[in-house]
């Protein structure tokens, strides 16, 4: 990870713990997880954005005593002021239709919330996505300039 990165985009499998948030991860490539205690000490202060292309990953229950909730708070307080991340188990086909749409929205010149509606309206206007299921499941969190 380049300590200057404007966005981090992992597109990944994610491990849910809702009885303990602190035990769930990320899958890498190589097989290998991203615990929370990986995430706390990456390099994110100078981070745009991290996109968390993954299923459940703003999902989490407010444990009392629990040092966070969800895998999406672990890259809040590893330094990144904004995130994107599901709120449910996604289509992998339409997570990539819906994230390609958002960066390029990006490129264009849209503020993150901006990209992100105009990623979703296209997903609308397709009769094979228009379902919220496909759709709605990712949320800009966070600076959504």
């Amino acid at each position: 990870l380049e300590k200057s990165a404007d966005f981090v985009h992992l597109a990944t499998h994610a491990g849910l713990n809702s009885q303990d948030p602190n035990k769930s991860y990320l899958v890498l490539g190589s097989g290998r997880h991203l615990v929370v205690d990986d995430i706390f000490e990456l390099p994110l202060g100078k981070t745009r954005l991290v996109t968390l292309s993954a299923c459940q990953t703003e999902v989490g229950e407010r444990q009392p005593g629990a040092a966070l909730s969800s895998l999406a708070e672990a890259f809040w307080v590893a330094g990144s002021p904004t995130l994107v991340a599901s709120l449910w188990k996604v289509d992998d086909n339409a997570t990539q239709k819906e994230m390609v749409e958002f960066y390029s929205g990006v490129r264009s010149g849209k503020n993150l919330a901006q990209a992100m509606q105009g990623a979703q309206a296209k997903l609308i206007a397709d009769a094979s996505t228009a379902h919220p299921f496909y759709w709605a499941a990712f949320t800009v969190i966070g600076d959504w300039r």
